[in-house]
């Protein structure tokens, strides 16, 4: 999926406005970030299913859009107050794990940010126990 396309408002299946997938309480602690979108992924577990969304919020850093700031985020969805404990958010460049973070048994959400240039491919892997949800990002 390449995410330059989003600053175009130009989304792919699956994927919506962040407003339209989150809580007005989870909503107030998105930094107002000038695109944010969001998926619904369903990761089943144990026999379960658990819900979660995935908002990844992107920022442009400079006047040539060369350098974007990308922030991703794990909301819990439903009932769910919190996310499952040990579900993992990991993001992987060329194949090396770049960022992992894990949540504990009180978690309202996870994320993680970094800084990424046009053209650079990276991979989350949303992973509670067994299950793994995998998309694809190129900047």
């Amino acid at each position: 999926m390449n995410l330059t396309q989003w600053f175009d408002n130009i989304l792919t299946t699956g994927w919506q406005a962040a407003n339209e997938l989150l809580t007005p309480s989870q909503l107030e602690l998105v930094r107002t970030i000038r695109i944010k979108n969001a998926k619904l992924i369903d990761l089943r577990a144990d026999l379960l299913s658990h819900a979660v969304v995935l908002l990844v919020n992107l920022v442009r850093k400079n006047d040539d859009y060369s350098e974007v700031e990308i922030t991703l985020q794990v909301y819990p969805t439903g009932d769910d107050v919190y996310l499952p404990p040990n579900f993992k958010l990991i993001v992987l460049s060329e194949n090396e794990v770049f960022k992992e973070v894990t949540a504990r048994s009180e978690d309202r959400i996870i994320q993680c940010q970094f800084e990424g240039e046009l053209g650079e491919e990276f991979t989350v892997q949303l992973v509670l126990d067994e299950a793994v949800i995998t998309e694809i990002f190129v900047i």
